[in-house]
């Protein structure tokens, strides 16, 4: 049975007194059966350019990096478990994340170093969070992604990311945020930033 579904039954026995002989049927009581009740959730992607937030159809240039983040809110009066995430990033752009690696520890020379990138490109199009993420009721959760804008587009184009919620294999919800490319020459200097763990925002894969 799906969520939020109900069903009744009941059953008769019938039996033989043996003192008297006496055949009789006795009846139960209605029981009823309830499946879970699905999540109610609804989402949020907001775009952003150098820490600015970029609105619906606005312009972002060729070379620039956006971030996506994610808010999911928990609407209904239930906790939500098991909730996972089907993204699609948009084309023309790169999925990209903060190098693990970054800065490199060089052990000969007792010091960091910039031998690595800051940042590095996935080969991912579209990925899934499998985290089975749990919202407790009028909660949120947050999950934030990067794409790099390909430096080869050369005219305008239309970029569109777009998340898939879902509980199991059920689909809750589905957010998209659109925004438009324009042709540029971006220079791009990043600067380390380490994430509080106490925090709920996650940016990585």
């Amino acid at each position: 049975m799906a969520f939020n579904q109900n069903t009744y039954t009941s059953y008769k026995v019938e039996y033989t007194n043996e003192l008297t002989e006496a055949r009789k049927t006795a009846e139960s009581s209605t029981i009823t059966f309830t499946t879970g009740k699905v999540a109610e959730v609804k989402g949020n992607i907001t775009a952003k350019v150098s820490g600015e937030e970029v609105n619906e159809n606005t312009d972002v240039k060729a070379g620039e990096i956006i971030t996506y983040d994610l808010v999911v809110e928990n609407t209904g009066t239930q906790t939500a478990n098991n909730i996972n995430f089907d993204i699609t990033i948009p084309d023309n752009t790169t999925l990209i994340e903060v190098n693990p690696k970054y800065p490199s520890y060089d052990e000969t020379m007792d010091h960091y170093t910039k031998d690595e990138e800051f940042l590095v490109s996935k080969p991912d199009k579209n990925f899934s969070i499998n985290e089975k993420a749990t919202i407790e009721a009028g909660k949120k959760y947050t999950y934030s992604y990067m794409v790099m804008v390909n430096k080869d587009v050369k005219e305008t184009k239309n970029i569109e990311t777009k998340v898939a919620i879902r509980q199991e294999e059920k689909q809750l919800a589905e957010v998209t945020k659109t925004n438009k490319i324009t042709s540029g020459d971006i220079q791009v200097t990043c600067i380390p930033m380490y994430r509080n763990p106490d925090t709920v925002l996650d940016v990585g894969f």
